[in-house]
């Protein structure tokens, strides 16, 4: 008889494994209950993601980085300091860790030494920084630096070696680097190694202080460099004990700093340098009493440029203490510079205005001013493309990769990260369009006009373009209309707008609910459109407007014809007699032809925001004359379109001053190219005849002659001179700095110092070009270059001079071919360092310091430059 095995079920299965060994099933459950328990309160806890991703990826950083260090060799500042200066900066530094701020003064310097490729440079140096981020870590600690007996370290007299922790590392050379391609005076950042006494401290940042050196660095004419003090603040904080919130009023605010300029102790009372100070000085402090509106003060478009790239950067504020401002003295106006712009990845609240605390009234001087407004809205628009960034991203790339490079020597762990900037500019293109920009409501309609109740609700300004009327009819605003930015503190400010109504249209209260009015953010392109309500707001509070620019005088000179339509002044044939200043503002072009005879009398010149288009014939010339000797010369600035000169004469003229300000030019045109064919410029009583500033220049049959001073003197300009001839000039022929000048067939007759001159950092080619009658013939110093080819030169006392004038620039070169000399009694004199080939042959260098012989005191003539 078959017996059947019985089936079982699974549970069965298992209760009987359990029932055999027990203990090890209890363990292995346990261990799983115990791993899916942890694993869910590790995951909860985000341990994987918050700890140990994080670690992993800065540890293939370093990985990444490190070899890139290793292969840049940065250079490399050797600081040796007796140790009983050391201890001096160590006791200002512990003083700094009780007080938590650090006030410095000249009495902090000590003596110390740099050594740098060789060379050794004697220097003063402090502790730097009012803050512990430059100097609480032990060793590493940030200097600020005087070079002395004349010398000049990495081409800058006064510099700072910071921590690159307290310039939040590459960011800062890549805001400087931003603002200076955007034509801002920014100062000069770079990145070093530096040891003291031996000790390795590791990659620093050296950055370039407030001086003339920065200003020119930046291809500018010297100017002063003023400030709201920060030093009463400092004393107020070192008094109450500083702990990071502390905000102060009193002697501290800024209402009550004192405004005060770089190096003032070394300026001389009653030199025009003094004057400038003076009024650099009492423009801002104009504009902080509000006395003056934002364009009268600054250069608008730059100040606009410059705190929208701060809003790029994110920058944390705008500290009132911390602003500098450079007086340019052929604007006369302040422009923003460049330095410690606080970068962060999101920006501060003062970029719309709403900030409350010590800074608040600073920034809303600017905000307060419709003009600056709409020009700094412009700018956020322009600088929040993507484009934007791409373009300076792909200029900078081999230099940040470099700089980058010598950061990872000492920082391997540091991430770089572009899309910073990306994501700034999408949260400013996202500001630019808000949800609702203001609030519109029907007040009433009286007679043919609707009245319409506007108020801003949020903190960007909005201009009113008009009204649309069940799309088929749109009221233009009568007038331009600007609705004032909100802060969000502030209750909401009504303004009425009166519209008027098409001809014909009968209105009836139902179409309060078919209007739309269309807007832009002020400055910007966007154009949108917002819904009326239909019922008033009866409680108004309108908001006072600030004032307008006073308008140019032009339409003050009755023989002018104006022509707003075609955007004309017409100067007509005649003799007229000027005894103000004409003043012409942007937006029109200046034409004159035949039979124009201009007189400047009782200290008048022109001065015009737009481009001159005077045509003469030969017969027939232009003349701008001065017959009692007092005529101001003309003044052409910030015009984009070429100013067109033929066949006009300027006589007799002296260089445009007011009010101390004064150009050295009796015509000068800046950052506005000009176009001269057969013109004259003669007997001017200026220091120079022809002045030219940051523009491009064409000059073909040109005389210049009986010049005071020089008679062409052009800075960082592109010139090209054809066809020309210069006689009589009292100093200098042609002199030019910073710029690119070509010339072909040029006659030079009589010079009292050079003839031809190119200087700091120029580039020149001449071809047929005649010299006689010069105290020195051609000249290349401080880094310039000039090729010249087909060259006469009699009877003067030096032929060719090079030669190294300022300290921050280098030796010049000259390569000259079919050179002819003739009766000239130095032919060579050439500094050791600088080089001259003539005809191929190198000429060997006469002595070592040409510049002591020169100005005057054996060769040329003193300048006054």
């Amino acid at each position: 008889m078959l017996i059947k095995n019985k089936q079982t079920s699974g549970w069965q299965r298992a209760w009987g494994a359990f029932r055999r060994r027990p203990g090890q099933i209890l363990g292995i459950a346990f261990l799983l209950w115990i791993g899916f328990v942890g694993g869910f309160l590790f995951h909860r806890a985000g341990i994987f993601y918050n700890y140990i991703k994080p670690f992993l990826a800065n540890a293939l950083e370093v990985v990444q980085h490190y070899p890139k260090g290793l292969m840049v060799e940065p250079p490399r500042l050797e600081i040796n300091i007796k140790h009983k200066h050391y201890q001096k900066l160590a006791y200002k530094r512990y003083l700094g860790l009780i007080n938590h701020v650090n006030q410095s003064t000249a009495q902090d310097y000590v003596p110390a030494t740099i050594r740098y490729q060789n060379t050794d440079y004697p220097v003063k140096m402090r502790l730097k920084g009012v803050f512990g981020d430059h100097w609480k870590d032990e060793v590493k600690w940030s200097f600020r630096l005087k070079v002395r007996r004349g010398m000049t370290l990495l081409g800058m007299k006064n510099l700072s070696l910071v921590n690159p922790e307290s310039r939040n590392m590459i960011y800062e050379w890549i805001c400087l680097q931003l603002l200076r391609r955007q034509g801002i005076p920014s100062a000069r950042y770079q990145f070093v190694e530096v040891s003291l006494n031996g000790k390795n401290l590791g990659v620093y940042g050296v950055e370039e202080h407030l001086g003339k050196r920065l200003i020119e660095n930046n291809r500018f004419r010297e100017g002063p460099i003023v400030y709201f003090s920060k030093d009463l603040l400092v004393s107020e904080w070192i008094r109450g004990g500083y702990h990071g919130k502390k905000e102060v009023g009193g002697p501290a605010a800024f209402t009550s700093s004192p405004v005060v300029g770089t190096q003032w102790d070394n300026i001389v009372p009653g030199t025009p340098m003094e004057v400038l100070y003076r009024k650099a000085v009492t423009l801002l402090e104009a504009f902080r009493r509000q006395e003056l509106p934002v364009s009268q003060v600054f250069d608008l478009p730059k100040l606009a440029k410059y705190m929208a790239l701060k809003v790029l950067f994110g920058a944390s504020e705008l500290d009132p203490n911390d602003a500098r401002f450079y007086f340019n003295p052929i604007t006369s106006r302040l422009e923003p510079i460049g330095i410690e712009n606080h970068f962060s990845p999101r920006v501060g609240y003062w970029w719309l205005n709403e900030v409350r605390d010590r800074k608040a009234y600073f920034v809303n001087l600017f905000f307060r001013d419709p003009e600056f407004l709409e020009a700094y809205f412009r700018a956020l628009e322009e600088v929040s493309q993507p484009a934007f960034l791409d373009t300076f991203f792909q200029a900078i790339q081999p230099e940040l990769e470099h700089n980058l490079a010598i950061l990872y020597r000492e920082y391997p762990e540091f991430k770089f990260e572009k899309s910073v900037f990306y994501k700034n500019q999408a949260y400013i293109r996202r500001s630019l369009t808000p949800v609702k920009a203001f609030h519109a409501h029907v007040k009433a309609v009286q007679g043919n006009r609707l009245i319409l109740q506007l108020g801003n609700i949020q903190p960007l300004p909005v201009e009113i373009l008009g009204v649309n009327l069940k799309n088929l009819h749109f009221l233009p605003a009568p007038e331009r209309t600007v609705l004032k930015p909100k802060r969000y503190w502030e209750l909401i400010h009504y303004q009425e707008v009166a519209f008027p109504l098409p001809e014909g249209l009968v209105w009836a209260d139902s179409l309060s609910r078919e209007l739309k009015v269309q807007y832009r953010i002020l400055g910007t392109s966007r154009v949108a459109s917002e819904d009326v309500y239909p019922w008033p707001y009866e409680d108004v509070t309108l908001v006072e407007q600030d004032p307008l620019h006073q308008p140019p005088n032009f339409r003050k000179f009755p023989f002018l014809k104006i022509d707003d339509r075609a955007k004309e002044v017409i100067i007509p044939a005649g003799r007229w007699v000027l005894r103000r200043t004409l003043i012409i503002p942007a937006g029109y072009r200046v034409l004159a032809g035949p039979e124009v005879e201009i007189d400047l009398r009782n200290g008048a010149s022109i001065i015009s925001r737009s481009p001159l288009e005077w045509v003469g014939i030969e017969e027939a010339p232009i003349v701008v004359t001065s017959s009692d000797s007092s005529g101001r010369g003309v003044f052409v600035y910030g015009t984009p379109d070429t100013s067109q000169l033929r066949y006009v004469v300027f006589l007799n003229l002296s260089n445009p001053a007011a009010g101390g300000w004064a150009l050295t030019g009796s015509v000068t045109f800046y950052q506005s190219p000009v176009m001269l064919d057969h013109c004259q410029i003669v007997g001017p009583r200026s220091e120079d005849g022809l002045n030219t500033v940051r523009t491009t220049v064409s000059m073909d049959n040109c005389l210049f002659s009986a010049s005071q001073s020089d008679a062409f003197d052009a800075d960082f300009c592109t010139i090209a001179i054809n066809n020309s001839r210069f006689l009589a000039c009292g100093n200098d022929g042609i002199d030019v700095s910073g710029s690119y000048l070509t010339i072909n067939n040029l006659l030079v007759d009589g010079v009292g110092d050079k003839a031809v001159s190119v200087g700091e950092h120029s580039f020149g080619k001449a071809r047929f070009v005649e010299i006689r009658n010069a105290e020195i013939a051609v000249a290349s110093k401080d880094l310039s270059s000039l090729d010249i080819r087909r060259l006469t030169i009699r009877d003067s006392r030096v032929g060719f001079t090079g030669f190294q004038k300022k300290p921050e620039f280098g030796p010049g070169k000259i390569e000259a071919r079919k050179v002819s000399l003739s009766n000239v009694e130095v032919p060579y004199l050439i500094e050791t360092g600088s080089s001259l080939r003539v005809d191929g042959e190198r000429i060997k260098p006469s002595r070592k310091n040409v510049k002591e012989i020169l100005y005057g005191v054996e060769y040329g003539k003193s300048s006054h430059h």
